[in-house]
């Protein structure tokens, strides 16, 4: 069992966790990862605060997994998490601390847990592209769908989380049943949490009503 030390600072929209990161980054001798939905996306950038090129050049550190994804697609939580586990693996064998930023919530929270479904599974790239092909082929499929289908579980999915009415679906269509999830404790790294918040709650306003005017 592995417990190598991996920095999270996660917060509200634009409390600065960015520049927290940055700045620890360089104290540290640390790589940024990122853990924003939003800032997966290459095309993606103001509405995010992504960083950009030059801003990265200017802080001389490294950042990780911004804009890989070059189309407008679902990033499942599993797929995310496999691919910050691997930064970490790689930037701890660096001699170096991982620091994840993000405000995508549900993927922080599977880096403690991880369903079972998916342990025992120990889904590879290839089953990805495979679940991505059958999610187009119910594509249509609606919550109210998933409702008439298998009560208990619609009522855990929220109304407009079509990732996941979509693969419960699935998952009946293929077994005829849903297991009810179970998550088990994720330990393959020491999670340090840091939570940023705004000084103000004027700042907050100010810098969001900065976000959108950008």
């Amino acid at each position: 069992m592995r417990y190598e030390k991996v920095i999270i600072i996660c917060g509200p929209t634009g409390s600065g966790k960015s520049e927290l990161g940055i700045k620890i980054a360089k104290r540290e001798n640390g790589e940024i990862i990122n853990c924003d939905m939003g800032q997966c996306y290459d095309r993606i950038g103001k509405g995010t605060a992504k960083p950009t090129e030059e801003e990265i050049n200017e802080n001389v550190v490294a950042h990780n997994l911004f804009g890989f994804k070059k189309e407008p697609e679902n990033i499942s939580s599993f797929e995310m998490c496999m691919k910050i586990e691997e930064e970490c693996e790689r930037i701890i064998k660096e001699k170096k601390i991982p620091i994840i930023v993000g405000g995508s919530h549900f993927y922080i929270y599977s880096l403690f847990f991880k369903s079972r479904e998916t342990e025992k599974n120990k889904i590879t790239e290839n089953t990805l592209k495979k679940q991505e092909e059958k999610k187009n082929i119910i594509s249509d499929c609606k919550w109210e769908d998933l409702y008439k289908i298998n009560k208990e579980r619609a009522k855990e999915i929220n109304i407009k989380d079509e990732f996941r009415i979509k693969r419960a679906i699935e998952i009946m269509k293929e077994k005829g049943k849903i297991n009810k999830l179970e998550f088990l404790p994720n330990k393959k790294f020491k999670y340090e949490i840091i939570e940023k918040e705004f000084e103000k709650e004027e700042k907050k306003e100010k810098k969001i009503k900065e976000r959108i005017k950008e």
